[in-house]
């Protein structure tokens, strides 16, 4: 019987320290969490303030405001990504960058074709086997659409290759990509871009494909082909093809297959190649 009775308080005290220790786990667990709240909060207002900050600054270099005011419009906190408006250019309407355990090994301007890179002209870029693919886009004479293609094998020492052209009145934005492929119809290395227009041209949009099998030596596939229906989402139709935002190339089995959206729709193709 006192065996029974020595058993059954040890029960208890076992099921006590339990509760106690679950109860201990409970507390610190919620404790953490209301820690981790409040850091993310303080880490976002140190954001809110630097994006503040260079807002300021940008708005006082254009003249838009005094060297010694604040604008109070943005003040408060800062939605960094609801200003459309200025989605390509400074840092205004952008997420700060951050950079941890990265090392600038080289720099490379490509000028071989049109001299210094002018500020927003390159927009996309690719890599693959060795080599770099940068988009080539907006810029205010309208005639450097296309691709840069350099040489990246050596990291330290990358040189310019080449070249590839966009056709007249087009550039190639936000869509790069390179991809092997072995389908029926195509066997090689594949690069496809998307089109946008920067003048008053039937020609272009929708998106090129190149061979760059031999990167320093590229083939032209196709150019500006793309859905060329209206706005109400039908996929064909009378005009030229659409203006490409980007694209996206995968394949499955012995078929290859893209996908790209346009300024009024998404639309998926499969590649002719």
């Amino acid at each position: 019987m006192g065996r029974m009775r020595s058993w059954a308080a040890l029960a208890l005290a076992t099921l006590a320290l339990g509760g106690l220790a679950a109860l201990t786990t409970t507390v610190g667990a919620q404790e953490r969490h209301k820690g981790t709240q409040q850091a993310k909060k303080q880490r976002l207002k140190m954001k809110t303030a630097r994006v503040q900050a260079l807002r300021d600054a940008q708005r006082r270099d254009d003249g838009d405001i005094a060297p010694d005011q604040k604008n109070p419009a943005l003040e408060g906190a800062v939605d960094a990504m609801s200003d459309p408006g200025h989605q390509h250019g400074g840092a205004l309407g952008h997420l700060l960058p951050t950079r941890k355990n990265a090392k600038l090994v080289s720099k490379l301007s490509p000028t071989d074709q049109f001299g210094d890179i002018v500020e927003g002209q390159i927009a996309d870029l690719a890599v693959f086997k060795g080599y770099a693919y940068l988009n080539s886009w907006s810029e205010p004479t309208c005639t450097r659409g296309g691709t840069y293609v350099v040489d990246i094998k050596r990291p330290d020492r990358p040189v310019q290759a080449g070249f590839i052209p966009a056709l007249e009145g087009n550039y190639h934005g936000e869509g790069a990509q390179v991809v092997r492929l072995n389908t029926d119809k195509f066997q090689g290395d594949l690069l496809a871009v998307n089109n946008e227009r920067c003048a008053d041209v039937e020609a272009g949009g929708g998106f090129d494909l190149y061979d760059v099998s031999n990167p320093r030596k590229p083939k032209t596939l196709v150019q500006g082909f793309g859905d060329t229906g209206p706005d109400d989402g039908s996929l064909v139709g009378d005009e030229p093809a659409n203006d490409s935002h980007s694209v996206f190339v995968w394949k499955d089995g012995k078929k290859a297959y893209l996908f790209t959206s346009t300024t009024s729709s998404c639309t998926t193709s499969t590649s002719s190649t």
